[in-house]
């Protein structure tokens, strides 16, 4: 029963980090059925200087982005814990943002903890974040 344990823990392991991957690529694109899928309804978003905000005023501020700015990401996974029906990461992020008409390229890095939720599909989805990315 053990072996199925990890097994479990490890497949769980690996949606968590494809669920990163997906946001990643879908943030680039601003593809917002997939973002949208990626976060429970009552998401909550924390950055520095902003009060909390959810789903819907993350994913206006996304598109309104979309046509003015490039952005490429990458994340390491520096943890992983997985307490059913939750997990939680903490993940080193850089950021390239590129604006489209050309200009100054800005770089972004730092830590992210992040919430993840199962949802009654089985699927994990984004359900807390905090981000704390500066100008580097």
């Amino acid at each position: 029963m053990s072996g199925n344990v990890g097994a479990g823990r490890h497949a769980d392991e690996l949606a968590i980090r494809t669920v990163q991957y997906r946001w990643l690529e879908a943030t680039k694109k601003f593809d917002r059925q997939v973002l949208s899928s990626l976060m429970t309804d009552d998401v909550v978003f924390l950055t520095p200087g902003r009060l909390p905000f959810g789903k819907e005023e993350f994913l206006a501020a996304c598109e309104q982005n979309d046509h003015r700015m490039i952005m490429e990401a990458t994340a390491t996974f520096e943890e992983i814990v997985i307490v059913e029906p939750m997990a939680y990461t903490r993940t080193h992020l850089h950021i390239k943002v590129t604006p489209s008409g050309g200009g100054a390229v800005r770089e972004l890095a730092g830590h992210a903890m992040s919430i993840f939720r199962r949802s009654m599909f089985g699927e994990w989805q984004l359900a807390r974040d905090a981000n704390l990315v500066v100008p580097i």
